[in-house]
C-alpha cells in the first residue's frame, strides 16, 4: 500500500493483502508463482512491482464441441 501512495494510486487494503500474498508465496516461499489472475484489471499496474502478470482467469484446455 506504501508504493501504491508514493506513485497516487489507490489500493484496497483486501486487494493489497492479496498482492502481499501471492508475492510472498513467490519470493519465500519459492512457489513458481508467475501469475496473479483477477477480474480486477486496474491490479494490472502493480505487476512491475511484484515481477507477476496480473491478468483474467483463464483455462488451459480445450472447449467442448458444439453438439446439435
Amino acid at each position: 500500500m506504501r508504493d501504491s501512495v508514493t506513485r497516487g494510486w489507490s489500493l484496497k487494503p483486501m486487494d493489497a493483502i492479496h498482492l502481499a500474498t501471492a508475492k510472498w508465496a513467490k519470493d519465500q516461499m519459492g512457489l513458481s508463482v508467475d501469475e496473479f489472475q483477477t477480474y480486477d484489471l486496474p491490479l494490472g499496474r502493480y505487476d512491475a512491482l511484484l515481477g507477476l502478470q496480473i491478468c483474467e482467469p483463464y483455462i488451459l484446455q480445450p472447449p467442448l464441441p458444439n453438439i446439435k
